[in-house]
């Protein structure tokens, strides 16, 4: 059974959705696990509970902080992809990067570039 959405506009659950959200940021920025809980499961991640968590209070920093902290992971984590010569890895893992924040100028960069290398392979 797949787990829900967070209740989005109910402050009361404010401190609930932020305690998952850090609990699924720490274990994906952990040795042990890196990346799990950040950009899944659907409704339960990091990257959705902190983006709830802006539902409810849009200049919230630490939601924003947690945010930026799991693009930084998935940049540094495609970069090294890339750097490799694994483009359909580092095109996946900038998109996963780009779930925490669509803007970022170089997850984008990273995917373009590796769909470049692609649409160019032999």
């Amino acid at each position: 059974m797949a787990p829900l959405a967070p209740e989005v506009g109910d402050e009361r659950d404010l401190p609930s959705l932020l305690a998952r959200a850090r609990a699924r940021l720490e274990q994906g920025l952990g040795p042990e696990h890196p990346g799990r809980g950040l950009t899944s499961p659907p409704g339960d991640s990091a990257v959705d509970l902190f983006r709830a968590v802006l539902a409810i209070d849009p200049g919230h920093a630490e939601a924003r902080e947690g945010l930026a902290r799991i693009a930084a992971f998935y940049r540094e984590r495609a970069r090294i992809a890339f750097d490799r010569g694994f483009y359909p890895a580092a095109r996946s893992i900038a998109e996963d990067g780009l779930k925490a924040d669509p803007e970022d100028r170089e997850l984008l960069e990273i995917k373009a570039r590796a769909e470049d290398r692609l649409s160019n392979a032999p």
